[in-house]
């Protein structure tokens, strides 16, 4: 297994500045690993992780355990939170690591320096947790995909919504939607 200086400068790297989340989420990412004793995450393709928030620690827990949105192993729950879960596919195992600690250093303090203090049970819980995934959460390529009454899009992966017997993505079966179209070019 990578160092932590090792791992926490691959998070860097893909990041670009030392903060706070880089830190933790180093911390939280090497955690999880240890807990299905994963020395070299790049090759290990059986793992599932949910992010808790889309700041920085996700990006360090991306970068360290080798998993991206793309390929469907890292997913995102939007709870503002500093935690992760860590799903194995093979053991249907999964334990929810998070940051229990609340300090932060002082303005212009050394960051590293400051959370160097700490020994990981000092900082985080883990909590063996089920979680609720399917099939259709899982890599590989999609299982199924369905047009969109409303706008004619694809809808992979079983996130469509049947409504009066029609399938419709969630945008269009939502009427709190992020975004409205003005124009189509």
């Amino acid at each position: 297994m990578r160092t932590f200086e090792e791992d926490l400068q691959k998070a860097l790297n893909f990041h670009g500045h030392l903060c706070i989340g880089q830190v933790l989420g180093t911390r939280i990412a090497r955690l999880g690993l240890m807990q299905f004793g994963i020395t070299e995450p790049e090759k290990y393709k059986d793992l599932i992780i949910y992010v808790e928030s889309d700041r920085c620690l996700a990006d360090a827990v991306s970068a360290v355990c080798g998993c991206s949105l793309g390929r469907r192993r890292l997913k995102w729950i939007d709870y503002g939170k500093m935690a992760a879960v860590f799903y194995d596919i093979q053991t249907k195992c999964s334990y929810r690591i998070f940051n229990h600690k609340r300090i932060t250093p002082e303005k212009g303090e050394d960051i590293l320096a400051f959370y160097n203090q700490y020994s990981d049970e000092e900082l985080f819980s883990i909590q063996e947790v089920k979680l609720n995934i399917t099939e259709f959460d899982l890599p590989g390529k999609p299982i199924i995909s369905v047009c969109c009454e409303g706008c004619k899009e694809k809808v992979m992966d079983n996130r469509h919504v049947t409504l009066d017997g029609k399938n419709y993505c969630r945008h269009c079966a939502d009427r709190s939607k992020y975004y409205r179209v003005l124009r189509v070019e």
